[in-house]
C-alpha cells in the first residue's frame, strides 16, 4: 500500500496493534520476523550469503528485514556474479561480492546450470522430484571453489568481522560448505540453511542429515520457515532452517 492513502491507514493500524503489509511481503512475514529478531539479538555485524543468485536475499535484508550491516554475497555463476558486483558498486558500500562457490576443499568444480538458474547445483537433479521442468541441466560451468574457513578469515582480517551470520542456499551442497568451515564454525553466532523434505537432487542430504550435522557442529534450532510459500501446498518440499550456536546466551 502506498501514496497518501497508505500512510494514514498504516498509522491507524499500528495504533490498534496491527501491521499492514503488501501481499508479496505478508507471505514471507514469518521468515522476515525471525530474521529480524535473530540478527538483532545476536548483534550480527556481517551476513554471508552463500548462493546469492541475483541478490534476492540481500534485497530482503535491506528492504524488509532492516539490516544495515555488512553483507557478503557468494555466487559462482560468472554472469550473475558480475551483475551483483555492478549493483554493489552502485548501490551499497557495505555489500561485496565473491565470484566463487564454497565447498569442503578449495579448487575447481563443474556446476550444473539449470533451466531456472536458482536451481543450479553441483548435484544432478532428480527427474522424479518436484520442479523437474525448471530443474533441468541446460549447460555446465567450471567454477572456483573456496572454503568458508578461508573466506571468514579473510573478512576478519580486512573488515574486523566478529559476529558473523551464515546463510546457505546451495541446492544440496550446504553441508559441504559447513565441512569446509569446520575450523571456524564455533565463531558463527547463527546460520540459515535449507533442509529437504523431498530431495530435488541425487544424493542430496536429508532433513535428518542436516539436523544431525547442526547438532554435531554445536548449533541449536531457532525455527523453520517455508521456502517460496504457496508453491509447496499441500506437501512441503524444502524449508529454511535457522540455528544459533550453543555458545549464545
Amino acid at each position: 500500500m502506498s501514496g497518501l492513502l497508505g500512510k494514514p491507514l498504516a498509522g491507524l493500524a499500528r495504533a490498534f496493534g496491527y501491521i499492514l503489509l503488501p501481499k508479496r511481503v505478508a507471505k514471507y512475514w514469518q521468515e522476515i520476523s525471525l530474521l529480524q529478531r535473530l540478527l538483532e539479538r545476536l548483534e550480527i555485524d556481517c551476513v554471508i550469503d552463500v548462493g546469492a543468485n541475483r541478490g534476492q536475499y540481500r534485497d530482503q535484508l535491506r528492504e524488509l528485514v532492516g539490516y544495515r550491516g555488512r553483507i557478503v554475497s557468494v555466487e559462482p555463476l560468472s554472469a550473475l556474479a558480475a551483475g551483483l558486483s555492478a549493483r554493489a558498486a552502485q548501490e551499497d558500500p557495505l555489500w561485496e561480492v565473491h565470484a566463487c562457490a564454497l565447498g569442503a576443499t578449495p579448487g575447481t568444480a563443474t556446476l550444473n546450470v539449470m533451466a531456472t538458474d536458482v536451481f543450479s547445483s553441483f548435484l544432478q537433479p532428480d527427474a522424479s522430484a518436484p520442479f523437474a521442468a525448471a530443474n533441468t541441466v541446460v549447460r555446465k560451468e567450471v567454477v572456483e571453489v573456496r572454503t568458508f574457513a578461508a573466506l571468514l578469515q579473510d573478512l576478519q582480517q580486512r573488515h574486523g568481522v566478529r559476529r558473523p551470520f551464515l546463510k546457505l542456499d546451495t541446492q544440496g551442497f550446504d553441508l559441504e560448505v559447513l565441512r569446509g568451515g569446520e575450523s571456524v564454525l564455533s565463531q558463527l553466532l547463527g546460520l540459515q540453511t535449507e533442509v529437504a523434505i523431498k530431495p530435488l537432487y541425487a544424493g542430496m542430504p536429508t532433513v535428518r542429515d542436516t539436523l544431525e550435522a547442526l547438532e554435531r557442529y554445536q548449533f541449536d534450532i531457532a525455527g523453520f520457515s517455508p521456502i517460496a510459500p504457496g508453491t509447496q501446498f499441500p506437501r512441503a518440499v524444502e524449508m529454511n532452517c535457522f540455528a544459533v550456536h550453543k555458545s549464545v546466551k
